[in-house]
């Protein structure tokens, strides 16, 4: 199935660090195999705890450049990431139908679903109005200012029951 790809670069067995593809600094890998007909379909980089925080700092380094972007710049960023997906759905859901051995029709609209969330964010980014909170001094106003706060790292299930 992984010949039906139109683009195979989809596809990755590296860790995307500082803005390239790169391989694992420990030649280690988990296998991940279809699990209708455990055919080997790809695999995942376990990469050392320095290439993590090269991660960590490279991360941080475009944050700094990023976080000064104006609202408009970082939703045009998440509504092409939404219209890429869209332009790579058959693929996408293929990869999804060897990762986890559901049916095509659902992987479309598990992708469709996701795709969905970044549609919502690329329009919130355009709305990062700040709050005037009453104040308890006559003379003073309360401004909520959204900004940025940094990188962080976080691990969520992407699941259903």
């Amino acid at each position: 199935m992984l010949n039906k790809l139109k683009d195979k670069s989809l596809l990755k067995s590296q860790c995307f660090i500082n803005g390239e593809w790169v391989k694992s600094d420990t030649s280690k890998e988990i296998e991940i195999k279809n699990p209708f007909n455990n055919e080997l379909v790809s695999y995942v980089p376990i990469v050392s705890i320095n290439q993590v925080n090269f991660a960590i700092e490279s991360a941080d380094k475009a944050f700094q450049l990023w976080k000064n972007e104006s609202a408009i710049t970082r939703s045009n960023l998440l509504m092409n990431w939404y219209k890429l997906i869209h332009e790579n759905i058959d693929d996408l859901a293929t990869i999804l139908v060897l990762e986890q051995g559901k049916p095509f029709k659902e992987a479309i609209g598990e992708i469709k679903y996701a795709a969905q969330y970044i549609e919502f964010y690329a329009e919130e980014a355009k709305r990062i109005y700040g709050d005037i909170l009453p104040s308890p001094f006559s003379d003073a106003k309360v401004f909520v200012i959204k900004q940025p706060i940094g990188v962080v790292g976080i691990i969520t299930p992407w699941n259903f029951p």
